[in-house]
């Protein structure tokens, strides 16, 4: 139970970057997956929005909590590099 709130706190702070006109599909996909616990596919909502359309929300903070996430719901996909490649564009 704990680590199932641990992943929602954290993925709460990450639906601060929602908030373009453009980010809205993306915002009701992430609070759809968050509502039915499905906490890898919102994470993965935030990932698409940033690398598509939020390039200038990417921090090295934002990556760090993103891959901390990853860890901890041991998903292994490209997100975080693709992130960090964003960054740098």
């Amino acid at each position: 139970m704990v680590k199932t709130e641990m992943l929602q706190k954290s993925l709460a702070t990450l639906s601060e970057v929602f908030v373009e006109e453009v980010a809205s599909s993306y915002k009701e996909s992430f609070e759809e997956f968050m509502s039915e616990h499905e906490f890898g596919l919102a994470l993965h909502s935030v990932c698409d929005y940033l690398i598509s359309e939020g390039v200038g929300q990417i921090t090295s903070d934002r990556i760090m909590l993103i891959q901390e996430l990853h860890s901890a719901m041991q998903l292994q996909d490209s997100c975080v590099s693709e992130l960090e490649n964003a960054r740098v564009r």
